[in-house]
């Protein structure tokens, strides 16, 4: 749903607000993790610290997080923040590239191989996103940066049969998120994308319009697909990241010292978040096989496949993300090893 009016937003809980006449600004953390999921709890965790570290640098905020997505999905849920009808807002890199194309070149296959691969590439200061060309680029949309996190490794997941190499995936239709990378993965294949949100995947795997899509292991939970899908193949071929921004011009009014505290808080959450993920993905596999969803672990042979073919998709990103994806690419590359 679409609000227009601020009258309408205010009743939402989409604009800030001040509880009573002299009391705080409300903001609101905007996601799509379900009510009651760990990632949830993780990032009522980062609210909470947020307010802290804003209130201790002399702001009076109060940070609430709104579950389950705020607008009709994570995608509208990022323009409400671009546009500060939200002032906070976590969710996929993919989501973002949508709007923000060099953003695209984080979903690179095979960008990482491990996950300290990518703490030393997101870790080093400065920060990625702090680079002149990003920061502008995420600027001149209307948001600020936090930082950059892990929520899982990507896999192939199918309803019909096992995707363990590229040439299994060609013909099939294949749930894509609507963004220009993730088609041309799709493309690459051989295969048809058809773009869905997170939470439309459920409905078009029942109507039968997908026959596979890569995701985390919690993301087979998220989007309830645990009863239309069979094989779980571990390509790990992507790295799932995620975003977490604030609305540029809501970060700019808190006093400066409340900025640099919410900033100094990159060094202990996301060590914490990538720990609770990586933990969470090891369950969730378990809980795949419970489900009757044949987890596969692909051969050396049957992985090399895999970063074989996508290796094209590098020229692909840049081309997509333009002059502050090259830096945002390089940047990574540079610090990864």
């Amino acid at each position: 749903m679409t609000c227009r009016l601020p009258l309408a937003l205010a009743l939402l809980g989409l604009l800030p607000s001040r509880v009573g006449a002299d009391g705080p600004t409300v903001w609101t953390l905007a996601t799509i993790a379900p009510e009651g999921s760990p990632v949830m709890t993780i990032l009522d965790e980062f609210a909470h610290a947020t307010e802290q570290a804003a209130n201790a640098g002399g702001a009076r905020i109060r940070v609430r997080s709104r579950h389950g997505g705020v607008g009709s999905d994570e995608i509208d849920g990022l323009h409400l923040c671009m546009q500060g009808r939200v002032q906070a807002w976590v969710g996929s890199t993919g989501a973002v590239a949508v709007d923000i194309p060099a953003i695209s070149v984080l979903d690179l296959p095979f960008l990482f191989h491990d996950l300290g691969e990518f703490d030393r590439a997101r870790s080093q200061k400065p920060e990625p996103t702090d680079r002149p060309l990003v920061a502008r680029t995420l600027r001149d949309h209307g948001l600020f940066a936090f930082g950059i996190g892990y929520a899982g490794w990507r896999a192939m997941t199918s309803r019909d049969k096992p995707l363990r190499v590229p040439s299994d995936v060609r013909g099939l239709r294949m749930r894509s998120q609507p963004a220009p990378l993730h088609r041309a993965m799709w493309k690459l294949l051989g295969a048809i994308p058809v773009d869905s949100t997170l939470n439309e995947v459920a409905s078009i795997f029942r109507l039968k319009q997908a026959d596979g899509l890569d995701v985390p292991a919690l993301f087979v939970f998220a989007t309830s697909v645990t009863d239309q899908v069979k094989f779980h193949v571990r390509t790990n071929h992507t790295m799932q990241t995620a975003l977490i921004v604030f609305h540029q011009g809501a970060f700019a009014k808190l006093p400066k010292r409340a900025q640099s505290n919410i900033i100094a808080l990159r060094s202990s959450f996301y060590p914490h978040f990538s720990k609770v993920i990586d933990g969470l993905e090891g369950e969730l596999i378990g809980e795949l096989a419970k489900a009757g969803i044949q987890v596969i672990e692909p051969s050396a042979d049957e992985r090399a496949q895999w970063k074989k073919v996508f290796a094209p998709l590098r020229a692909t990103a840049l081309e997509i993300g333009g002059k502050a994806g090259a830096e945002l690419l390089k940047a990574m590359e540079s610090r990864r090893s």
